[in-house]
Parts: structure tokens; C-alpha cells; sequence
């Protein structure tokens, strides 16, 4: 089974761009399921919006989620 993690996105002003942090999200336990797909919708329920994809250092993309200009970056490995 693949592991599902939550990490935080800091959004840089400087040069316009969404940078994946090796952090997890402060509150991911209340999101972590089963499936990638139980996650998005627990963390739609909490109005989290998905709004697209980030690349992370290692090339492979994420899962963008921003809520009240906060973002955050779901993906499986």
C-alpha cells in the first residue's frame, strides 16, 4: 500500500512559484484515509480546494489544495 502524505506549500512572491516542504501539514492526521481519494474528500469537506498540480523537488507531481490562501500538497508514495 502506498503511503499518503500531507505536506505544506510555501508560495513564493519572489519568483512566483509553489515550493513543496519536506513538513507535514500541522493538522494532516484529520485528512490522512485509507485512499487518496478519501483524503480529497475529507479535505474538500473542510473547504479545502484543489487547485491543480506542483512539482516537487524529485520531479514527480502533487496534488495542490489552497484554503484561505493557505496551500498544502497531497500525494502518495
Amino acid at each position: 500500500m502506498n503511503n499518503i502524505i500531507i505536506a505544506d506549500v510555501l508560495y513564493s512572491t519572489t519568483d512566483e512559484t509553489f515550493y513543496v516542504l519536506n513538513e507535514v501539514h500541522d493538522n494532516a492526521s484529520k485528512y490522512y484515509a485509507e485512499t487518496l481519494e478519501d483524503v480529497f474528500n475529507k479535505l474538500k469537506q473542510d473547504k479545502w480546494e484543489q487547485c491543480g498540480k506542483v512539482n516537487r523537488s524529485n520531479g514527480l507531481l502533487a496534488n495542490l489544495f489552497e484554503k484561505e490562501q493557505n496551500y498544502i500538497a497531497v500525494l502518495e508514495e
